[in-house]
């Protein structure tokens, strides 16, 4: 082995065999003596082994026969394995094949029942069975067996049009056909049969057309099927209703104007007219007749029925313009409903029925608002117009917009004609007041003023705004003309305060002041300071006069100017002293005569009350300015004392 390391030598040796060389090379022996005695070791245990396996020779044969046996099992087992293999994959095949042959016939069975049920389908829409055939024929249109009949002859008749080029349709094609003809002729002489009826009068004024819109199908049936015959039914009730609905209206027109109150205002009834046609006070006076605003929902007057007294003019106009909205309103909702019309064509249908109606009642309203001169009764006709518009509207019937616009384009220059009257008949009065009480042309003012606030209040009108400023305009500018007629100041005053005041009463009265309230609020303001003065004057226009012209000096810084003239202020503190009590009684007396409402009179005296104090006032503090040594002063009247007797005059409400 040369040179080579033993223990590099061992690194390539087995483990267990490296261990036994390192043992023989550690130990100190021979190694060939070693080596012996390994091989001793080796041929006895080869002796021992020998000998083992010879005892145990038979258990071998027997451990060899079972495994032979065992290898033959195996080998039964490993062909039964193999040939179920083989059968398993022929199965599995087969299983395939199964699933393959089950997806088509799943399709086929598919196909056969989408197929079958088409037929049946198709089957089913031709068959003309016994009964259809028997109730088209002998039924009358009214039983219901009819009309179920009637839809589905109706079905029947528009499949066999999309499928006649099929021979199963050509069999039945004749069958419907005359069935078809037959069911026509029974449907048409039905609903114009029943259109006849609609020509019979009636006491309401209400048309009937429920009776037809049960039975709408058939004139669908006729439109699917005899458009011709649908036409002519169409025409028939068109041209019926027509008839119908004038003469309706030109008797129930006729009938209402019978009814209607004398007692009208003409056109010499205007605000400034003589005092003898104040009779005529209820036609400038709202009193209830803004009620019908809120009730024009309320059933209609029936003329022949009604007993009670003769009616104002809007009375009888709303209860027209309501028959004819509720009229039309179901008539246009049948026509949609029952004609199967949309837009514009429903449009032109409910035109071409109700057309010649609405015109006659345009003429109606124009002939009776032109003659009319009722302020009052044309705004309220405007606004009855206006809120059954808007009732029309919630009940989705645009058709009537129209017909409103020319009753409005009516009633408006009615309106116009009758407040401009009132204006120059104010601009141009004559009349001139005897007294200082409220002049009767102010309530007549008052009255119409205020009603037509109320009724304009619920619908707003620019118009109506803009004459009640121009009739206030001339109403103050007349007022104005009429106090001339006093030569005295405070009678001039008395008498603009007390119309001033009784137009402000009547207008909070009614609950809804007109925007020219305002002005007249701030006229009796100003009429009322001018008054108190004026009503001082006699008794204190000497001290009134020295603290105007004291204040103009003292702001001009010339007070000596006051000072010089002491012997006027010591006066003037004598004769205050001397007859305030008594002037204060005199000026209770005279301001509580001169005007008839007594709530009026005490706030026209304690404004000149007040106005007193404060002159006085203002009279003290001159003097303790100017002249603050005058002797005189201590004759002033304690102004805590003036003010707890003017407290005497105030009302206790």
């Amino acid at each position: 082995m040369g040179d080579m390391d033993p223990v590099s030598l061992l690194e390539e040796v087995n483990p267990e065999i490296e261990h036994l060389v390192r043992e023989a090379l550690q130990s100190q022996g021979d190694l060939r003596e070693y080596s012996k005695n390994i091989e001793k070791g080796l041929r006895e245990a080869e002796n021992e082994c020998i000998k083992d396996y010879i005892r145990e020779s038979g258990n071998i044969a027997n451990l060899h026969n079972q495994i032979d046996e065992c290898d033959k099992i195996l080998e039964a087992m490993e062909r039964m394995l193999l040939g179920f293999q083989s059968e398993l994959g022929s199965l599995s095949t087969e299983i395939e094949t199964l699933q393959k042959q089950s997806i088509s016939m799943s399709v086929q069975l598919c196909n056969r029942q989408a197929v079958r049920g088409e037929l049946s389908s198709f089957v089913d829409d031709l068959v003309v069975s016994e009964t259809l055939i028997r109730t088209i024929l002998d039924s009358p249109v009214t039983e219901s067996a009819f009309i179920e009949q009637l839809k589905i002859l109706g079905q029947k008749a528009q499949f066999v049009n999309t499928v006649r080029d099929t021979r199963a349709a050509r069999d039945v094609i004749d069958v419907i056909h005359k069935l078809t003809i037959r069911a026509t002729a029974k449907v048409r002489e039905y609903l114009i049969t029943q259109i006849y009826k609609f020509r019979k009068p009636v006491t309401n004024y209400q048309i009937p057309q429920n009776s037809l819109l049960k039975h709408k199908f058939f004139y669908e049936f006729l439109l699917g099927n005899e458009r011709q015959i649908a036409k002519e039914v169409k025409d028939e009730y068109v041209d019926t209703m027509s008839k119908v609905y004038m003469s309706y209206f030109k008797t129930y027109s006729s009938r209402l104007s019978k009814k209607q109150s004398t007692d009208t205002a003409g056109k010499d009834h205007v605000l400034a007219a003589a005092e003898e046609v104040k009779g005529k006070n209820p036609l400038f006076s709202l009193g209830k007749r803004a009620d019908l605003l809120n009730e024009l929902e309320a059933p209609a007057l029936v003329p022949h029925a009604w007993n009670g007294p003769p009616l104002p003019y809007e009375a009888l106009f709303r209860s027209l313009i309501f028959t004819l909205v509720d009229n039309a309103c179901r008539e246009f909702l049948f026509i949609c409903d029952f004609f199967l019309a949309k837009g514009p064509v429903l449009m032109d249908l409910f035109h071409a029925v109700m057309g010649k109606t609405l015109g006659h009642l345009l003429t109606v309203i124009e002939e009776g608002t032109s003659s009319s001169w009722d302020g009052i009764g044309l705004l309220l006709c405007a606004h009855i117009v206006l809120k059954l518009q808007m009732v029309t509207h919630k009940r989705a019937v645009p058709a009537l917009d129209h017909f409103f616009t020319a009753a409005l384009d009516c009633i408006w220059p009615s309106l116009d004609r009758s407040l401009t009257a009132n204006a120059y008949s104010l601009r141009n009065c004559e009349t001139m007041p005897t007294d200082l009480m409220p002049h009767y042309i102010t309530r007549r003012y008052a009255e119409l003023s205020s009603g037509m606030a109320v009724i304009d209040a619920g619908f707003p009108q620019e118009r109506v705004r803009r004459s009640l400023q121009w009739l206030q305009e001339e109403m103050d500018a007349n007022l104005v003309r009429m106090a001339s007629a006093f030569q005295e100041r405070s009678r001039q005053l008395v008498f603009l305060i007390n119309n001033y005041d009784l137009i402000l009463s009547v207008h909070s009265e009614k609950g809804q002041e007109p925007k020219e309230t305002d002005r007249f609020k701030t006229a009796l303001a100003a009429k009322t300071s001018e008054y108190a003065e004026e009503i001082l004057s006699p008794h204190f226009g000497g001290l009134i006069q020295f603290v105007k012209e004291a204040e103009i000096l003292l702001q001009k810084e010339q007070g000596e100017t006051i000072a010089n003239d002491e012997a006027r202020v010591v006066s003037l503190i004598s004769s205050f002293g001397s007859s305030w009590r008594t002037a204060l009684d005199n000026v209770n007396r005279e301001v509580m005569s001169s005007f008839p409402s007594f709530r009026t009179g005490a706030a026209v005296l304690q404004q000149a009350l007040t106005l007193l104090v404060q002159y006085y006032h203002r009279f003290q503090k001159i003097i303790g300015e100017v002249l603050p040594h005058l002797t005189a002063r201590q004759d002033l009247v304690n102004i805590h004392q003036l003010m707890v007797e003017v407290k005497k005059y105030k009302p206790n409400f």
